[in-house]
């Protein structure tokens, strides 16, 4: 058994989210091997630090930017972002690209079927020098249904974030 625990911190606002978390403080190890050559083998769980954040402008009455981000980091990694540009029109469809620093682009598409159901697609290529051979990319789907109630202190929609 290797307990660990994660601390992670999330602030948001009608047109503006940031957040920072670290999914496992605890750095344990897994595996010790020795070899006969002398060198010792060792698993080791790597501490990971991942900072978002992401914003929504309005351009006109029917069209809107959302850019975002996620910063990863990892000691003796090199660090990684992902940038993605949205455009949503007319409050019901998204159009975007996404570029992930060092490995991948791609692209995304969503529709708002109802206040409540949200349907999407999105398809990612990764251009590394050795990912290509192993992986011609991939597709992700999401329907996302958000539980949206009378109440006034519940999520109003269109959500942004």
């Amino acid at each position: 058994m290797t307990p660990n625990f994660g601390f992670g911190m999330y602030y948001s606002r009608e047109r503006f989210y940031a957040g920072i978390s670290v999914p496992n403080l605890i750095q344990n190890y897994y595996l010790a091997e020795s070899k006969a050559n002398g060198n010792i083998l060792t698993g080791k769980e790597q501490r990971h630090y991942y900072l978002i954040a992401g914003t929504f402008l309005n351009i006109t009455e029917y069209l809107d930017f959302k850019p975002t981000t996620l910063i990863k980091v990892t000691p003796a990694a090199p660090i990684q972002a992902d940038i993605t540009a949205s455009f949503i029109i007319v409050n019901k469809l998204l159009i975007g690209a996404m570029f992930r620093t060092g490995d991948a682009f791609g692209g995304l598409v969503g529709l708002d079927i109802t206040d409540q159901l949200h349907l999407g697609y999105s398809y990612d290529w990764s251009f590394g020098l050795e990912t290509p051979r192993y992986n011609l990319g991939s597709h992700e789907l999401v329907l996302r249904y958000d539980f949206i109630f009378s109440d006034k202190r519940q999520i109003h929609s269109p959500r942004h974030f």
